[in-house]
């Protein structure tokens, strides 16, 4: 099958890598059989850490970091879920569908904006018809239908009495395969989703934006978009890479054809155990003439003069491991070698015989590997010498037009500016600075 990646479904009478997990429903049941008889305060106390940061927390304990990783197993935090679905817009026949729900995360916040009625077995059932989940990990299912109900007890207040069957609550929370199950987007009102990330193989109808290997994520939105009906709503959760790394560019564009970016927000590191940067995207599913008029930029613009009006940008082109035989013996800059600041000369560094493009200085040399809470995220090295230099590629070569000393040093002096910083790291927050982001930068001197 083309997404193997996610359709490897395990069988029900194998250990899975989340078997653990199965504690933590141990841990909710007990509280949900617990709460005819619980006080209201100590209730609402164990609720409120089961519905926020001990569903993250228990599966750290549980589950080793190489498992979660390899599957992508990160669960939405509170302050991400709440930003995530106050996006959306209220309907009183909406119908949410997280197609990779996890633990629930997604599914809880937008239960917190449904109706409660008179009786704990109405919000439930009334709940059940609404609320739509998938996730081929069985153990994330139960524990997500053990949360909700957990809510939903937890705003009845735990005064009513009630059997309740874990498994039997929320007949549309399942375990499937989000790709095989695909005709529930186009069911659902509002698509919620913070899908994995992990890579996937490239797969044959997504080859036109993308080759080779390619984030889960972004193939799942492309899935969704092209399956939604028009005025669906999706709303996510994604890697900062899919806004601004140029190898999505096209994939940005095949989005941006079928439904209109409605709101892009930049929220930083996904958590503290997690170096991933992600944004908040949304979008609206609908005719060209609709995509057309409500599109917004997947980054702020910038209309004056910049980085491209004044220097040459590129990457180098020594790969490292992946030597050129023959060619003459030139001078070499790595990312290694390189001084953090000030100015370089090229008869200091080491040589290599290089066969492919070289530069000729002065020109600007910038890591391409920076962080965004860098304080010179973007510091540029003055290069000089006689002869040309050969660039590893993990170096950024700003060359100016008129190949002068003192447009190096403006460059310099432009990348230094705290504008330009603030604006580079709304422009991308990926770990590699691109040439684009930085063709990009507005010019500040």
């Amino acid at each position: 099958m083309e997404y193997q990646s996610y359709n490897s479904m395990p069988s029900p009478t194998c250990a899975t890598p989340f078997h653990n997990y199965l504690l933590f429903l141990e841990e909710l049941q007990s509280l949900i059989q617990q709460w005819k008889t619980l006080p209201t305060d100590m209730l609402r106390l164990r609720s409120h850490d089961a519905l926020n940061g001990l569903a993250t927390k228990t599966l750290v304990r549980l589950v080793p970091p190489e498992d979660r990783k390899a599957s992508s197993a990160f669960f939405t935090d509170s302050e991400q879920r709440h930003r995530l679905i106050a996006a959306c817009s209220s309907q009183s026949s909406a119908l949410a569908y997280d197609p990779t729900c996890g633990a629930g995360d997604l599914l809880i916040e937008w239960a917190k904006t449904l109706p409660v009625h008179q009786s704990l077995r109405a919000t439930l059932d009334a709940w059940g018809q609404v609320l739509y989940g998938s996730d081929i990990h069985e153990e994330f299912v139960l524990v997500a239908k053990a949360r909700l109900v957990l809510l939903a007890i937890s705003l009845h207040g735990g005064t009513q009495q009630l059997t309740i069957e874990i498994k039997n609550e929320f007949p549309n929370i399942a375990v499937r395969d989000c790709f095989d199950n695909l005709e529930l987007v186009k069911e659902a009102t509002h698509v919620l989703m913070n899908p994995p990330y992990h890579p996937i193989p490239t797969p044959q109808k997504h080859r036109d934006w993308s080759s080779g290997q390619v984030s889960f994520a972004a193939v799942l939105l492309a899935e969704c978009v092209e399956t939604a009906v028009n005025g669906t709503e999706i709303h996510c959760l994604l890697p900062d890479v899919l806004r601004s790394g140029s190898r999505y560019d096209k994939w940005r564009k095949i989005i941006k054809q079928r439904a209109a970016l409605t709101r892009c927000e930049s929220i930083g590191q996904f958590a503290a155990t997690v170096d991933i940067d992600v944004c908040i995207c949304s979008f609206l599913v609908g005719p060209p003439e609709v995509v057309s008029q409500r599109n917004i930029p997947w980054w702020p613009k910038h209309t004056g003069t910049t980085f491209q009006d004044h220097c040459q940008i590129n990457v180098g082109s020594v790969v490292p491991h992946r030597p050129t035989p023959g060619g003459p013996l030139f001078p070499f800059i790595d990312a290694t070698t390189l001084p953090q600041s000030g100015q370089y000369d090229s008869k200091n560094a080491n040589k290599i015989f290089f066969s492919g493009t070289t530069c000729l200085p002065p020109f600007v040399a910038v890591r391409r590997t920076s962080r965004p809470e860098n304080r010179h995220r973007i510091e540029g090295i003055l290069i000089v010498g006689e002869e040309p230099i050969a660039v590893e590629n993990h170096i950024l070569v700003l060359k100016p037009h008129q190949n002068a000393l003192v447009t190096c040093e403006q460059i310099i002096t432009s990348l230094a500016d705290a504008e330009s910083c603030n604006w580079i790291n709304d422009r991308i927050r990926c770990r590699h600075l691109t040439v684009t982001a930085i063709r990009e930068t507005p010019w500040k001197t």
